[in-house]
Parts: C-alpha cells; sequence; structure tokens
C-alpha cells in the first residue's frame, strides 16, 4: 500500500493581532493583506522573493508538523537503528555504502502517492540541445529531498547556479523512505525524504524568481 498523499495546501499567514493593528494605527501604517498559498509552486515563488523570514514558509511548516499523514508515514518506517546504513547516510555523509542505502530502501521503504510534491535544491545535472527544459536523466543513487521547500531552497543556495527542483511524484513506483523527525534526531528539522534509485527525472519547465532557478521537474 502506498504512503497517503502529503498535502497541506492552502497555507495562509496569521492575521495581524490587536496589537499588531494597534501599533500600526499609530504609526500611520498600512499593514499588509496576509499571504496565501494554494499551490507548492506559489510556495516556493514566495520563498525566493523573500528568502529569510518568511511568513508562508513558517506556516506551511506549522501546518505539515500536524499533517496526519505525514505523521502516519513517518510511523510506518523503522526506527533508524533498525537501518544502520540509512542511519550512517543521514548522520556520517558522505561515509555511507550506496548499495547498501538502497537494499535497505528497497526492504523498508515505501511507494510515495501519485502527485505528491518534494523539493531539492541542487545542480539539475543534463541538458538537452543546451537546454534543461525537456532533458531528462535516470538516478544512479538514492535522491534526498525534503517536504520543506525553504530546506529545498537552503540546499540550492550552496550550488551554482542557485536552483530549487519542484518535483511532482508521476508513477506509484516511486520507493521512499520518510525520515523521522523527532527533535533528538540528526537534522531533523529538514524533514527529509530520501528517494531510491532508479527514478527517471524530467525537467518540464524552468522560471527564474529571486536568485533561484525553479525547476518543475516530474519523477517515474
Amino acid at each position: 500500500m502506498a504512503l497517503q498523499l502529503i498535502d497541506v495546501f492552502p497555507v495562509k499567514e496569521s492575521p495581524p493581532t490587536q496589537r499588531d493593528i494597534q501599533l500600526a494605527a499609530l504609526q500611520g501604517v498600512v499593514l499588509p493583506t496576509p499571504k496565501v498559498a494554494n499551490t507548492a509552486a506559489e510556495l516556493v515563488d514566495d520563498i525566493a522573493n523573500q528568502f529569510v523570514s518568511n511568513g508562508l514558509a513558517w506556516e506551511y511548516e506549522q501546518a505539515l508538523n500536524q499533517s496526519q499523514e505525514y505523521k502516519a508515514a513517518k510511523l510506518s518506517m523503522p526506527s533508524l537503528k533498525d537501518v544502520p546504513e540509512i542511519k550512517n547516510y543521514r548522520t556520517k555523509h558522505p561515509h555511507f555504502n550506496e548499495s547498501l542505502v538502497q537494499s535497505e530502501l528497497a526492504t523498508y521503504g515505501d511507494f510515495l502517492s501519485i502527485d505528491q510534491i518534494l523539493y531539492h535544491g541542487g545542480a539539475w545535472p543534463v541538458s538537452c540541445n543546451g537546454a534543461i527544459v525537456g532533458s531528462k536523466f535516470v538516478s544512479n543513487k538514492v535522491l534526498s529531498t525534503t517536504l520543506c521547500p525553504q530546506v529545498g531552497a537552503v540546499h540550492g543556495t550552496y550550488h551554482t547556479p542557485k536552483q530549487i527542483w519542484v518535483i511532482r511524484i508521476r508513477s506509484s513506483a516511486v520507493k521512499a523512505f520518510v525520515f523521522n523527525n523527532a527533535s533528538n534526531q540528526t537534522l531533523s528539522h529538514e524533514k527529509e525524504v530520501l528517494l531510491a534509485q532508479g527514478i527517471t527525472f524530467e525537467c518540464i519547465d524552468v522560471r527564474t524568481v529571486g536568485i533561484f532557478d525553479i525547476l518543475d521537474i516530474v519523477a517515474s
């Protein structure tokens, strides 16, 4: 059985408090209307435009923390002590055995729902006649992704060009390991989802927002 679709859209910034309204009135300031993101594209664009202290990103993370589907996905995975090489991947990267990670993922992971959205920050590795759009590749290693677009954006800044992949799952055969994000775990804030090798990734669109190129990717 596939994991349930994890989708917490729409998300909306919290309205200003009464104190905020009173202070703004005293200062002659008009408070902005709380922003709303109805889709992953709208949220990623907002994060790319306002990378630091993004209110929508914070609200999205809070909604994700409360998602019953996300909680169920984490609970369905074994403890890291029972998947020692996946644990090495997370805590001792890059000192891990790729083939053993893939073996554990194949055994203990589960299939993602079609239309699941994930994010990845990194440079797209191929082109098609010099263009990214229309190019594709089959992964020969596991790929770290996240349910949190702000984490993808942070990782995107580590590369040149700065790219955020917005990955939509298009096949019921995409297997993944959903890491627990308990506070006592290494990198728990990253809300990481590890994808198995052998997945086909295709770039279907690219747009530039702020300092980022945002790539729309389908995975099957």
